[in-house]
């Protein structure tokens, strides 16, 4: 029997539609993708987790072997009505069992679900890279890691990250920008396996939003000018191209 797999795309509406706008991939079909590659025979359900009279029902997680959770456009901390919602569905799910995995926000989502605190990061936002993770002796042991480095750089986009993790939770890897770069955080029955980092995105993702937030991000100093937001948007689609000819792999990348 394949796995039977839920894939949650837990961006808003209007994030999602920002993110298509821009270039860039459905997340949660994105998240799909990257799943198959590993396991292409997995029955994959992939939602849009929205509220409201016109939402669809969100299905039942023990129906599933797995709930796979994307990134967001959201802040964990400034909670609204959407976000409660898709605390109280993750703690569902942690309760019935059903093993939990997922990106980013996700990791952030499954902390405070299992309660633990999430703040906006004082070190400032990660974006593009987040450079020198690496693995504790904990994850060294985990199947998470298993036949992987201990040391690596990700790509990655957060400027929140976990103050402190929950009660039973197990640290995996972290890096100087966020202590927690990956968790097992456990409630009730279940575990949720996670990453701060983007272990699904290319070079196209990332190069479709520097280039669409690039004016910002100078404002706020992550780049000195517009010629430095180019040189990386020019990088992240030599690493997507480096898919199709690996030889020619950005100084980035070294």
């Amino acid at each position: 029997m394949p796995l039977r797999l839920l894939v949650i795309d837990a961006n808003s509406n209007g994030g999602r539609a920002f993110m298509t706008d821009i270039g860039g991939s459905h997340a949660g079909e994105l998240l799909a993708r990257t799943v198959r590659f590993h396991a292409p025979d997995a029955d994959i359900s992939i939602i849009d987790f929205d509220i409201g009279d016109d939402a669809a029902p969100l299905p039942d997680p023990s129906g599933f072997d797995g709930v796979l959770w994307t990134g967001s456009n959201m802040t964990i901390h400034r909670r609204n009505p959407l976000i409660d919602a898709q605390i109280a569905f993750a703690r569902a799910t942690f309760d019935c069992g059903t093993p939990q995995f997922g990106i980013c926000w996700a990791i952030q989502l499954a902390t405070v679900a299992a309660g633990g605190d999430v703040q906006a990061n004082p070190n400032g936002r990660e974006l593009a890279w987040a450079r020198n993770v690496q693995v504790n002796e904990a994850g060294q042991a985990h199947p998470l890691y298993a036949g992987k480095q201990h040391r690596f750089d990700a790509l990655c986009w957060h400027s929140d990250a976990i103050v402190t993790l929950p009660e039973d939770a197990t640290l995996l890897a972290g890096n100087d920008n966020a202590w927690v770069q990956a968790a097992v955080l456990r409630r009730g029955k279940g575990e949720f396996w996670a990453t701060q980092y983007h272990l699904e995105y290319d070079g196209h993702e990332v190069a479709c939003l520097v280039q669409a937030l690039g004016p910002g991000l100078i404002d706020d100093g992550y780049f000195a000018d517009q010629a430095a937001v180019d040189a990386l948007v020019s990088d992240m689609r030599a690493i997507k191209d480096m898919e199709q000819h690996p030889q020619d792999a950005p100084d980035a990348l070294k």
